[in-house]
């Protein structure tokens, strides 16, 4: 198998000879009385299950969960699902190679994710808040963790970078989103407050996971939780900043607290403030957009995916469209009605590209973002860089 081959693309029958990362294993017992191991194999490009048949008490006591296994073995088909049978399977010891080759990581490069949590975090101006986020900036050992670890182990942003790619996306729809209310409800809803708790929301799983060897929750992360992890991180870094009042610092504390929303998705207090509300929708928004671009992306265009239990449903992914082709001539208007002519609109070399035109996360607008630091009487805020 090449590093692009997926399981999921085989035929039945295709030999299976590669390294996976062994996520976890179960010994079990057929109807037969037989001892049998299911598999839980993954790489960069997916999560594959896997049987074995033969030997499987004695291969049971020889394998380690989250390490490396070679793998020879064929494709079946079970329930109309791609599974890989297994032959023989043996540890390997970890390697920086491996690794690379195992574990999956974001599309987008740390450079520009980082430059554009930068530029939107530059619009904080409230000092107090500003202060705290340069501390949590200063904390080198949080911010290289922050810009390696997954937001998740199976959802959403599952591979490493996850986390920077999911809190740089969602702080950027929250600019934007900020600047669309600000003009509907001018003076309601605080725009420092609601950058800094997007920042932090999810801080706490710089603690929960570990990545070192493959994807995994650590024993804090299990026994805590990431909402109060986060809080810790929080208020570490508010005895650094005395210039920070007590409701500013509980305001954005209360974002990190409700940003699931409900009791029942494990928030202890519901949004009870607009940036709280806000910052929980696009969490949502975020993670349940990035989860089904997962299983779409696992679907040849012009087909359906598998069934998601997560979902509760299948996705359909629509062929690509035809191109578009300008017509030669205008199309003539109907009798009795008039065509206004229109001059036709100055060309602006220097306007950025509209977001869903650019290759990478998409950028907040930049003139609002001029218009913001540019206001009278305000100082404009000072280039920050995460490193």
């Amino acid at each position: 198998m090449s590093e692009t081959t997926r399981i999921a693309d085989l035929a039945a029958g295709a030999p299976v000879a590669s390294i996976f990362l062994l996520q976890n294993m179960v010994l079990a017992t057929a109807k037969s009385g037989k001892s049998y191991m299911t598999l839980t194999l993954a790489d960069r490009n997916g999560i594959y299950e896997g049987k074995l048949w033969d030997q499987a008490e004695l291969v049971y006591e020889q394998l380690e969960k989250m390490t490396p296994v070679e793998v020879d073995g064929v494709i079946s088909v079970y329930r109309e699902k791609n599974q890989v049978t297994v032959r023989t399977i043996r540890p390997l010891p970890w390697s920086d190679d491996l690794f690379e080759h195992l574990v999956p990581t974001s599309n987008f490069s740390l450079a520009s994710l980082t430059d554009q949590l930068d530029k939107v975090l530059a619009r904080i101006t409230d000092p107090g808040l500003a202060n705290l986020v340069q501390v949590l900036r200063n904390d080198r050992e949080l911010m290289q963790c922050f810009c390696q670890v997954p937001a998740a182990k199976w959802i959403h942003h599952a591979y490493l970078r996850g986390l920077l790619e999911h809190t740089t996306s969602m702080i950027t729809i929250a600019s934007f989103l900020a600047d669309h209310y600000e003009k509907q409800f001018p003076g309601l809803l605080d725009l420092d407050v609601l950058l800094t708790g997007t920042l932090l929301h999810d801080m706490g799983k710089t603690v929960e996971y570990e990545y070192q060897h493959g994807i995994d929750i650590t024993t804090r992360g299990r026994l805590i939780g990431h909402l109060v992890l986060g809080m810790e991180i929080l208020n570490e870094a508010v005895k650094k900043v005395p210039e920070l009042t007590q409701e500013r610092a509980d305001r954005v504390r209360h974002l990190i607290a409700s940003h699931h929303g409900d009791f029942e998705k494990g928030a202890p207090v519901r949004p009870v403030t607009i940036e709280a509300q806000l910052l929980h929708l696009i969490d949502y928004l975020d993670s349940q957009i990035n989860a089904v671009a997962k299983v779409l992306g696992e679907v040849a265009p012009g087909n359906w995916s598998e069934y998601s239990r997560k979902f509760e449903r299948s996705f359909f992914r629509p062929a690509a469209p035809e191109p578009h082709h300008e017509l030669d001539t205008a199309p003539e208007a109907p009798a009795g009605v008039e065509i206004e002519e229109f001059e036709d609109a100055p060309v602006h070399q220097d306007e950025p590209p509209h977001p869903a035109e650019e290759a990478e996360p998409p950028a907040a607008d930049e003139a609002a973002e001029e218009e913001q630091s540019d206001r009278p009487g305000e100082e404009k805020p000072r280039k920050r860089t995460l490193f």
